[in-house]
């Protein structure tokens, strides 16, 4: 995405952010894992070879982001709309309203 690389850097304000793409979709507070904390080969790449292996799998996958993710205050805009649904900009602002990171989340 281009226009995330051309126009929107670290530091821009919220409200230049917005003069910029627009109303949100979505704003508040999300949770999401620390920068650079990943959950483990272990539990991601477990053998899953029946529903309940799946749902343990699943359940450990909670566990860990629900053990292990912070706060995080976002806007979001849909940046795209698939068939498997929207592919979605998140902006992760800190606490003086500036943003601090961008994530692209495909559909």
């Amino acid at each position: 995405y281009e226009f995330v690389e051309d126009h929107l850097q670290p530091g821009i304000s919220r409200e230049r952010i917005v003069s910029l793409l627009g109303r949100p979709y979505n704003e508040g507070v999300r949770p999401f894992l620390p920068e650079g904390m990943t959950v483990p080969d272990s539990i991601r790449k477990s053998a899953a070879h029946s529903i309940e292996d799946l749902e343990a799998r699943a359940n450990a996958i909670n566990d860990f982001y629900r053990t292990h993710s912070q706060p995080d205050t976002v806007i979001e805009y849909i940046v795209a709309d698939g068939p498997l649904g929207a592919t979605s900009l998140v902006i992760k602002l800190d606490n003086k309203g500036l943003a601090r990171d961008f994530i692209i989340i495909p559909e």
